[in-house]
């Protein structure tokens, strides 16, 4: 569920293109997780009626003025411009201008007052150094940003507005450091030796969707023991799968490989939906069910670690990820829509309607020539802070805070904030956790040594070692 506040497509060529997995982790999903061993669970300390009253006061202030804000839906381009587009031969950029994209379904000059007056409210209730009002202060100011991003939807403004909330691939994971953009031309031509070595067994689609739906159900059951996740097979939705905030829908006429099925158990439903549930059952922050932008880079980024610490991920999904970060890249240095939907059919052997669909990606939201929308950017980038975080808080002997991220739809930037409202005891801690996180001990230890890894020329050791490949 990738932008938290909206069901998140999954398509076909990330779903549905991965060789099938063994057996060798099926254990994986046999305990509800231990949160006390995840969270370093104190007892809860007192906290004053009068002050947890206003705080949950203003956390469903902010609860309610951030549900009507979806930001994937309208962004979308109609289908009638897929049409037109291949209509004259896929020789033209798509047809799209400010007009292609429906009104909002509110009104966002009243929405952003009622954001900014919310604002108030809390700097005046709670003062500018109580962390909560801090954390809440901070997400209606997001949350008005995003809202004049939706305002600008089809025209240029739309692409730098963009920007600000999802980052750019020029952006630097640390000072003098290496970019987002960096990551990627790493990324691709490791991914391309992986696939180019031909070793890769080839995806077996062994169960259609009545199937599917079964085999996931029985997983997710296991985990989700006090709330309802449902798998259900649908002849309504055009993609093989969508995951919503409590369940997912598989196509009736798709057939689904292991692999397939184990990546909608693993990034949707142990991490999207798992936080989402989190975030609606906190009991004072209850705004934690949905969250801004800058969420969608932790959630997602979040999600990804846990599909590799899950040895679910594969070389061939990661290398889709990694080709939309490119192609943004492309656009930011000017690159138009048929530009990049040539690039996806030459050089990344895409058939059209994948390669428009890939194409549309980068430009929901804007015009054919006027910029990209940089959301999937969260993906790589996410997953490089939060594997950061993970290290550091083992390096630091702080490994129990990996927990918070669970907490709902959170921040990484913010975790310091969640942490003091869960010592306050105004943070419910997560009830849903992946299964391979109930005990932290194999993950601490894994990421113990990458400290040390980290540290070697990874360039000599291919020297010393290739003799031996």
């Amino acid at each position: 569920m990738s932008a938290s506040d909206e069901p998140t497509t999954v398509p076909t060529a990330d779903v549905n293109t991965i060789p099938a997995s063994g057996d060798e982790h099926e254990d994986a999903t046999s305990d509800v997780p231990e949160v006390a061993r995840v969270l370093d669970l104190r007892p809860p300390p007192e906290v004053d009626p009068a002050y947890r009253a206003t705080v949950r006061d203003l956390a469903e202030r902010l609860r309610q003025l951030q549900r009507p804000i979806n930001v994937l839906s309208p962004l979308r381009w109609p289908k009638a411009v897929e049409e037109g587009f291949f209509a004259a031969g896929a020789t033209r950029q798509p047809e799209v201008t400010r007009e292609t994209y429906a009104p909002l379904p509110y009104d966002p000059t009243a929405l952003t007052r009622a954001l900014e007056d919310l604002h108030g409210d809390i700097r005046n209730r709670l003062g500018r150094f109580n962390p909560v009002g801090q954390l809440m202060a901070q997400r209606c100011l997001e949350w008005r940003e995003t809202v004049a991003m939706l305002t600008a939807r089809g025209t240029p403004d739309f692409s730098r507005s963009a920007g600000l909330l999802y980052g750019r691939t020029s952006d630097a994971f640390h000072v003098a450091g290496p970019t987002t953009a960096d990551l990627g031309v790493d990324l691709a031509a490791r991914l391309e030796r992986i696939e180019g070595s031909g070793l890769l067994p080839a995806d077996e689609k062994t169960m259609d969707a009545t199937e599917g739906a079964a085999w996931l159900q029985e997983r997710l059951d296991r985990v989700f023991d006090e709330d309802r996740v449902r798998v259900e097979v649908s002849d309504a939705i055009v993609a093989e799968a969508i995951a919503g905030s409590d369940r997912i829908r598989l196509r009736a006429d798709a057939r689904f490989s292991e692999r397939a099925l184990r990546i909608l158990e693993v990034h949707e439903a142990y991490v999207h939906v798992a936080t989402t549930l989190n975030g609606r059952r906190q009991s004072t922050l209850t705004f934690l069910d949905k969250g801004p932008p800058s969420t969608t880079i932790s959630q997602e980024g979040l999600a990804v670690l846990v599909e590799v610490t899950a040895f679910t991920s594969h070389p061939t999904r990661l290398r889709r990820i990694n080709d939309r970060v490119e192609a943004i890249h492309k656009v930011e240095d000017g690159a138009t829509f048929l530009d990049v939907y040539r690039w996806f059919l030459t050089e990344r052997g895409h058939e059209p309607p994948a390669a428009y669909a890939d194409t549309t990606r980068v430009f929901r939201g804007s015009l054919p020539e006027a910029g990209p929308f940089p959301k999937d950017l969260a993906y790589a980038r996410g997953f490089v802070q939060t594997y950061n975080f993970f290290r550091v808080a083992v390096a630091r002997g702080r490994v129990f805070r990996i927990g918070l991220l669970f907490t709902g739809k959170t921040a990484l930037e913010r975790i310091d904030l969640l942490f003091e409202a869960f010592d306050e005891g105004l943070l419910d801690p997560p009830r849903y956790l992946p299964p391979h996180f109930a005990d932290l001990s194999g993950l601490a230890s894994w990421l113990a040594y990458s400290g040390f890894l980290n540290q070697l020329d990874l360039d000599r050791i291919e020297d010393d070692y290739v003799r031996l490949l």
